[in-house]
């Protein structure tokens, strides 16, 4: 029985992660520092409050001018937002209306930073020369995202959707579900054999060719807006 009950509390550390302090404030407080360009100084972090968290802490931005550090725990689930380990993004649907930029990461007390001392965008690991690129991140099943095997975003509704910020090329894709996606390869790497290029698309095998039918790629910042058809 003692085994057996370790085994469960390491299985559910596993899922929520090491807890951990983050604080809590905004910066309609003062001490708090505004997110963008103000950390929170060693002077005033004995006055700011913390909150335990599972999940990572984040810094948002949002379009209101408004700056907020917190717990990801704690965000409300019908804004739609996507919460990562680390890094930042630009959200879509819902939370775009509120949030211009969130930041995450996952230490203790981590977020008394800056939005820029947490946003992981690196160059490219590739010969383009480009700076990290931003990448539209969405799949067909929102109705703004468009079907990328014909279709273009319309940039009416790009406002609408998420983007993500990457180190390697965005793409387009569209799987044997009959679903396309839109993203940042980054976050594929578990297709082992998949080919990856700076541009152009291709049908891929093996084990990528099990779950994908046609993907293409792009090294411009929102380039995965086009469909596969402007890709090719």
């Amino acid at each position: 029985m003692f085994h057996l009950t370790v085994l469960v509390i390491a299985l559910a550390s596993t899922v929520h992660g090491v807890r951990k302090n983050c604080y809590d404030c905004s910066s309609g407080f003062l001490k708090c520092g505004n997110g963008r360009t103000e950390n929170i100084t060693e002077a005033n972090k004995g006055d700011i409050g913390l909150t335990m968290c599972d999940g990572p802490c984040f810094i948002r931005g949002d379009i209101s001018g408004f700056g907020y550090r917190g717990c990801s725990d704690k965000i409300s689930k019908h804004l739609g937002l996507q919460i990562k380990p680390s890094g930042c993004l630009t959200p879509g649907g819902d939370a775009a209306y509120t949030i211009e930029k969130i930041c995450y990461c996952n230490t203790e007390k981590c977020n008394g930073v800056t939005l820029g001392d947490l946003d992981n965008f690196r160059p490219l690991h590739n010969n383009t020369g480009l700076m990290g690129t931003k990448c539209f991140d969405c799949t067909s099943d929102f109705h703004a995202c468009s079907d990328g095997s014909t279709a273009s975003i319309s940039p009416s509704q790009e406002r609408l959707i998420a983007h993500n910020r990457c180190q390697r090329p965005c793409f387009v894709r569209t799987d044997k579900s009959g679903k396309s996606f839109r993203g940042c390869t980054d976050d594929i790497n578990y297709y082992k054999d998949l080919v990856i290029s700076n541009s152009g698309c291709y049908n891929p095998t093996g084990d990528a060719g099990n779950s994908i039918q046609r993907i293409c790629f792009c090294t411009s910042d929102s380039c995965n807006r086009a469909s596969m058809i402007d890709l090719q």
